[in-house]
């Protein structure tokens, strides 16, 4: 265990307990509450019949199961589809999400076209409209959903309580190229849980003198992405504000050496531009996110996000104005939404966190120069950036780093857990006297700590016990129980609370009483061991 540190603070937040467990354990895996319900997985392709496509089984590219569906189109500046026999019931559809792998969006002319038709001739269907030109010219997997409100009646009268029968998934290619989609299936109502990532690129000052204040007076952290050629540059953040804003739990991430388009670069030169610059966070301590990159201009290639997975990144920004859906379908082609002066308005931005809280996606909000006199396009007015950061408060959509959130997608192997029981028996030998039953030595962050203290009576005399939660400076839960004069009575009494800690600290359960009495690490009836007195805690962040 660490070693205590006496004199470490901390303090109390007035939450529901219940709702933080079960905010915990609802992140399971790429922030996802549900995983939805597969409607079609495309292993079984005999039931599609295509018009102006071929289609054939990609076992090369896949999402569920061991192949997907691969359309390539035979004829230029032509719709192609491919029409399927249904029985959907969609009464309760929320989303729709398709697997969808693209091999270069040059090729498209038209958004990707679902219809939903209740009969087998579409005379009375819906349309749900997905893009797929915000996955760029390098192509891959994407993950494309529709909400129910978002569809528009095509033809007739269609209806939600009516049975779909047919489903057609149609696209056009262009004057030039064969357009090659694969689908790799459709899922009804993933749900999943939204998130914003605050960020700003480059070295401006502001970041110091601006955001940075603003975020830490809410208790948020935010990632800067940093060009490392400007370190130490007269005019321009200073390598002490660096670590001020490190220190605090932000990011400073990966934005290249010298802020060079990689797509004009030999795969050579992108690779030194990616890696040096890791290695000089690293050598300056700023580890946390070292692996994470927004590509300069947004741009990027298949020979980038070669680069990328060769040398162990993490994630990759875009520069678009789009928000993340879940799960993540490729994290080097992460969307983003940045503020333009003169072109976005708060507005703008307010319904994109509304969207992020009300379809469970994460949105990456990407601000350049806050300033007090906006005039360039980079420049971000003060007042809207604290409206944002306002706004994302009030409407309780979590504020978080992108190491944070990276490091969320698997918390089910990645919270910290502790635990400790009582190993035997602790005389409560003065009375009004506290005694700890059980103690975990906890590092800095905020953790939600529970446990229970079993008690036993040596007396026949009633009797008042008093337990709590505490380092021994503070003390953070409190609870009592009063017996009557019955001898060997025994009673548990159960704690639990939110902490925040600042440095390492032993947090114990503890127990008092107005006799004698005897904190019990097992009953005698229980055959499982010490287990009666305990104490567990969970990080939260």
């Amino acid at each position: 265990m660490d070693i205590i540190n006496p004199t470490s603070t901390a303090s109390t937040a007035e939450v529901d307990v219940n709702k933080i467990i079960n905010q915990v354990y609802a992140v399971p895996n790429d922030y996802l509450r549900k995983k939805g319900v597969v409607l079609d997985n495309f292993q079984d392709t005999s039931g599609w019949a295509a018009t102006s496509c071929t289609k054939a089984d990609n076992t090369n590219q896949y999402k569920i199961g061991t192949k997907s569906l691969q359309l390539t189109a035979t004829t230029y500046n032509t719709q192609f589809y491919i029409d399927k026999v249904i029985n959907w019931d969609l009464s309760d559809m929320e989303s729709l999400s398709f697997w969808v792998y693209i091999s270069s969006n040059s090729a498209f002319t038209e958004d990707l076209v679902v219809m939903l038709s209740n009969d087998s001739g579409f005379s009375n269907y819906y349309q749900l409209t997905t893009s797929i030109y915000y996955y760029g010219q390098a192509g891959g997997w994407a993950l494309l959903t529709v909400k129910k409100e978002d569809a528009e009646i095509g033809w007739g009268e269609p209806s939600w309580d009516t049975v779909f029968t047919k489903l057609r998934i149609r696209n056009k290619t262009s004057a030039s190229a064969y357009a090659v989609v694969s689908l790799g299936g459709i899922i009804k109502n993933i749900e999943s849980i939204g998130r914003v990532i605050i960020c700003s690129d480059d070295s401006n000052e502001s970041v110091y003198t601006k955001m940075f204040p603003y975020l830490q007076s809410k208790g948020k952290n935010f990632t800067f992405y940093y060009i490392t050629e400007r370190y130490n540059q007269e005019g321009l953040i200073t390598p002490a504000q660096l670590q001020e804003i490190y220190d605090a739990g932000n990011d400073i991430a990966n934005h290249t050496v010298n802020h060079y388009d990689l797509t004009s670069l030999t795969e050579v030169a992108a690779r030194n531009e990616l890696t040096k610059a890791r290695q000089q966070l690293n050598d300056w301590g700023f580890t946390r996110a070292s692996d994470h990159v927004a590509y300069p201009y947004g741009y990027y290639s298949s020979t980038v996000l070669k680069v990328m997975e060769e040398n162990g990144f993490k994630t990759g920004r875009l520069a678009m104005f789009r928000n993340q859906s879940m799960p993540i379908d490729n994290p080097y082609l992460m969307r983003s939404c940045s503020y333009v002066y003169g072109d976005t308005t708060i507005a703008d931005f307010i319904a994109k966190a509304d969207e992020a809280k009300e379809y469970g996606w994460t949105m990456i909000a990407l601000f350049h120069n806050v300033t007090d006199s906006p005039t360039e396009t980079e420049d971000v007015p003060t007042s809207d950036f604290q409206s944002f950061v306002d706004h994302c408060i009030s409407i309780d959509l979590p504020i978080v780093s992108m190491s944070q959130w990276y490091n969320e997608l698997n918390p089910s192997s990645d919270i910290p857990i502790a635990n400790t029981k009582a190993s035997a028996d602790v005389s409560i030998a003065v009375a009004n006297t506290w005694y700890s039953g059980a103690s975990i030595t906890l590092a800095p962050g905020r953790w939600l700590v529970f446990g229970q203290i079993a008690l036993l009576r040596n007396t026949t005399t009633a009797l008042t016990y008093s337990a709590r939660i505490s380092d021994g400076t503070n003390h953070y839960a409190s609870g009592g129980d009063y017996r009557t004069s019955v001898a060997n009575n025994i009673t548990t009494i159960p704690l639990n609370t939110v902490i925040t800690l600042t440095a390492t600290t032993t947090i114990s359960i503890q127990a008092t009483a107005d006799q004698t009495a005897t904190i019990k690490a097992a009953l005698a009836t229980n055959g499982a061991g010490n287990n009666a007195t305990q104490i567990s805690a969970v990080k939260l962040a």
